[in-house]
């Protein structure tokens, strides 16, 4: 086997930093304005088994493709792989089967559920022991719940040594929430949510089926479904991709760059909690997420009898808390009834509630990326905190 790779620098870095055998690559072409067109001749092309197009531009590497099928004409000799066409159409649809079948460890210790405060709050290197993150932007109780069942019911041997599990509540609100009959329902499907359509039926702000709703999101994935020759070749060359780099140390890999950000006095001043689960009191929803809980906590405990298990609370960043708290007086009610339920709970399950809102921490601005989420730095520090206090 040999191979030419074609793409801009840092897509080709990548690729040399997954390939499994970096010796089959024989020639590397730099696509950007110096060149790249004009190195291209059928008796280049199919002098090489393989050819890879490294580009992240779906539009400039599927022109690339083209141009190079067009060039090589009837004797089209060499495989000719879209290297980020096959690392999306391969990865599963669901973060829990991203993390759990890609997780470099045999079992996990440890395991992180959540919203996204803990997605990009937690950071599994920084914890003693084989740490799992699958905390999700907008991932309710019923849905942490539906990824604790997937982890039992196809990651067993995974989960089979289960000592701690961190679960992030973030707020006090948060029984008063239900992600399918919210308006980020549609997001949190696309990042990677449980599939399951929940109360989606009655979600007032879609008109949509949920069925119609997962084929939109999808549409892009399917469309980039490749031929068996090239996707055998591509996991053959790349059969560790998503462990090294799939979400193990950042959960936005790619944009880890973005997270190094720090709040700026202008996001605090337009702060405001611009959701009804602070201002509208859901009975429903409040009550159906009681009986998740504690469906939760008997599944958690089956797991492991023994199993550490707390429910965290991270912190806003200071001063927006102090806002948050001045504009809504409601919060001390629902502090009160998030108390109340975890209390009566309690008296079941020895669970242990870690309530750092007011942590010092907060008040460390150049943690924050806005005013409700850690940046790189900030998560470091916070999963350190988290993994000290757990021990």
């Amino acid at each position: 086997m040999n191979i030419l790779l074609i793409g801009f620098k840092n897509d080709i870095d990548f690729v040399y930093q997954t390939i499994k055998d970096q010796s089959l690559i024989s020639q590397t072409i730099l696509w950007d304005k110096n060149g790249g067109p004009d190195f291209l001749t059928a008796k280049l092309l199919n002098s090489f088994s393989h050819i890879i197009i490294a580009i992240a531009e779906p539009a400039v590497s599927n022109d690339i493709c083209e141009l190079i099928r067009m060039i090589q004409g009837s004797s089209q000799n060499a495989v000719v792989i879209n290297f980020y066409q096959a690392y999306r159409s391969n990865m599963p649809a669901m973060k829990v089967d991203k993390i759990m079948q890609n997780h470099p460890e045999q079992t996990c210790d440890g395991m992180i559920l959540g919203i996204s405060h803990a997605e990009v709050g937690l950071v599994p290197r920084c914890f003693d022991g084989s740490f799992c993150n699958l905390a999700l932007t907008s991932q309710d109780l019923y849905f942490n719940l539906k990824t604790l069942e997937e982890c039992c019911a196809q990651y067993p041997e995974k989960i089979k040594n289960l000592q701690y599990l961190i679960f992030d509540l973030y707020d006090y609100t948060y029984f008063n929430f239900d992600t399918s009959l919210s308006r980020n329902a549609g997001l949190y499907y696309s990042l990677g949510g449980y599939l399951d359509a929940h109360n989606f039926e009655h979600n007032k702000i879609f008109n949509c089926s949920f069925e119609n709703l997962i084929k939109h999101i999808y549409a892009e994935k399917q469309a980039e479904t490749i031929p068996t020759q090239y996707n055998s070749a591509w996991k053959d060359l790349f059969p560790d991709i998503y462990t090294q780099h799939d979400y193990l140390e950042f959960p936005f890999i790619s944009t880890v760059y973005l997270r190094t950000n720090i709040i700026q006095e202008k996001d605090i001043e337009n702060y405001y909690a611009n959701t009804s689960i602070v201002e509208k009191i859901y009975h429903e929803t409040i009550q159906e997420n009681i009986e998740h809980f504690y469906t939760f906590l008997e599944l958690a405990y089956r797991i492991n009898p023994n199993i550490k298990l707390y429910f965290l609370l991270l912190p806003r960043y200071y001063h927006a808390q102090q806002k948050g708290n001045a504009l809504y007086p409601q919060y001390a009610q629902w502090k009160e009834m998030f108390y109340t339920i975890l209390n009566e709970a309690n008296k079941q399950y020895p669970f242990t509630l870690l309530d750092l809102k007011n942590h010092e921490i907060s008040k460390e601005r150049l943690y924050y990326y806005d005013v409700s989420h850690f940046n790189y730095y900030g998560a470091v520090a916070f999963s350190r905190l988290v993994n000290s206090l757990i021990r």
